[in-house]
């Protein structure tokens, strides 16, 4: 099913026979918690954005915790994110 706007997806979650897996509104976030393993949340996400960066599920905000902000960036991996993923 190609993304739609909300009237779309409304439309197809009424109609369906079966069960609808359904974003209407928001934004998809990834949370990088100052616990987290850096190499890990920037595979999830690659993951998140990558394979298919129109989907309703792609991650639209990469979020930091402020407390670890420097130290997860500091890496410089974020070219990295968009020259692989774009």
């Amino acid at each position: 099913m190609p993304r739609g706007g909300e009237s779309l997806i409304r439309a197809v979650a009424d109609c369906s026979k079966v069960p609808v897996i359904k974003n209407i509104t928001g934004v998809c976030h990834v949370f990088v918690d100052a616990d987290a393993d850096f190499a890990n949340g920037r595979e999830i996400a690659m993951k998140c954005q990558g394979a298919a960066p129109g989907v309703c599920n792609a991650m639209e905000t990469l979020l930091v915790d402020k407390a670890v902000a420097r130290q997860f960036s500091a890496g410089h991996w974020a070219p990295d994110l968009f020259e692989e993923t774009c």
